[in-house]
């Protein structure tokens, strides 16, 4: 038989789960964006640079 403390307990272990798993989605999208920025960052300094190269 389950009592409603063993409801609360499990229920709180489900979303203690979710958490967690919606932690990881976060952190592997901000991994993400931050690899995208740093790439971005650096294609834009390459194309300045070539830039002021060019002016002669």
């Amino acid at each position: 038989m389950t009592t409603p403390e063993r409801l609360l307990m499990r229920r709180r272990l489900e979303m203690e789960r979710d958490r967690a798993k919606s932690d990881e989605l976060a952190r592997a999208v901000c991994e993400k964006e931050d690899r995208w920025v740093a790439d971005f960052i650096a294609n834009l300094a390459g194309a300045i640079g070539k830039i002021g190269r060019n002016k002669k």
